[in-house]
Order: structure tokens, then sequence, then C-alpha cells
């Protein structure tokens, strides 16, 4: 269940604007699914199928990434674009720096080079894989410290930002998303 059904349905209740001529409404009562609720590993979940589950919204990256040999990894199909081996390292570059937030870094915005590290000069299939695995290691790191987290963090404000952790780690979710579909906007062009 999504936080808004967490918070909005409650209220609606509540108030009353939730009507049905089957369903008598009783404003004290919360419904059970909403107070069982966990936000940790309901983010974690999301987190893990950004990687390797199955998305409503397109294919998951372990389903994107065996497409690409570690030379179309590197290859700029689509001008102006990064390559997919630049997307992988950003995004674990970004699962890595959202780990670091949690555990109360306060860095601002990253350096260019931090925020998207440069491919290795060699692009063997070694250091492609490596750069897979590591992706993949960090999601799931990230996950697990986030199943681990308590309940109330997820509505405290991250330190040094002006969010909070369930918007900075859904967020995530999101980056995970939106780069997937570039990735699978390269493949489409590395193979028309």
């Amino acid at each position: 269940m999504h936080l808004c059904l967490r918070l909005c349905l409650p209220l609606c209740l509540r108030m009353g604007t939730h009507r049905s001529r089957d369903i008598r409404i009783d404003s004290t009562i919360r419904p059970p699914i909403a107070m069982a609720f966990q936000i940790g590993p309901h983010i974690a979940q999301r987190l893990r199928l950004s990687m390797t589950g199955e998305m409503w919204h397109g294919s998951a990256i372990a389903e994107l990434l065996p497409h690409f040999t570690a030379t179309q990894a590197r290859q700029h199909p689509i001008a102006g674009a990064h390559s997919v081996w630049e997307l992988v390292l950003h995004m674990t570059a970004w699962a890595d720096i959202v780990a670091q937030r949690l555990d109360g870094d306060t860095q601002g915005y990253p350096a260019p080079d931090v925020d998207w590290p440069p491919v290795p000069a060699a692009a063997t299939a070694q250091a492609w894989a490596r750069a897979k695995t590591r992706l993949f290691a960090a999601y799931e790191t990230l996950a697990a410290r986030v199943e681990s987290l308590p309940e109330e963090r997820f509505a405290k404000t991250v330190d040094g930002q002006d969010y909070t952790t369930a918007v900075m780690l859904d967020g995530v979710v999101e980056h995970a998303a939106y780069h997937g579909g570039q990735m699978a906007m390269l493949w489409r062009a590395l193979s028309t």
C-alpha cells in the first residue's frame, strides 16, 4: 500500500468523505491494513524490484543489462545521452551516497566525478561485469539498510538536506526507473 493511502485513507474515513451503501463507516476505526503498513520493508522491496523484479513501468535493470556487451555499454548511440556504462556507475554512486546520508553524512551535492564516475579506459568484459555486480550489490546493501531503520526515521529530515528519509529513498527508486528507461532507449538505438 502506498504511503498516501496510509496517511489519507484514515483521514478520509474520519471526515466521512468515503461513501458506500454497503459499508457503515465508523469514524473511530482505522483500516487494519493501514495500521500494519511499514514503510521500511515497502521501500526496501521497491529498491529490490527496481533492480531485479517485475516492474509495471517496464523492464527491471537486471533484465536490461544482459543485452549490452562491454563495447555496447560504452557507446553513445544517442547524441548527448550518457552511455549505459555511465548510467550504471552513476546509479551505483547514488546508492552509495544515499547509504552514506542514512549514516549521517551531511555532504551536499556530490562533485561531478562522484556523481558521474568515469568509465574505465579498458572496456573489458570483466570490468563491465564488475560494474554490474557492484550496482546490484549497492542496491541490495541499501535495501537491507532500509529494512533495519526504525519507522520513525522515515519522517525525519535527512541531515544537511531539506527532505525526509522517505522522500530521499523514494527518489532512489524513481532514479532507477528513470535510468532504466534510458537504458531501454539506448538498447533500442543500438539495435536499429
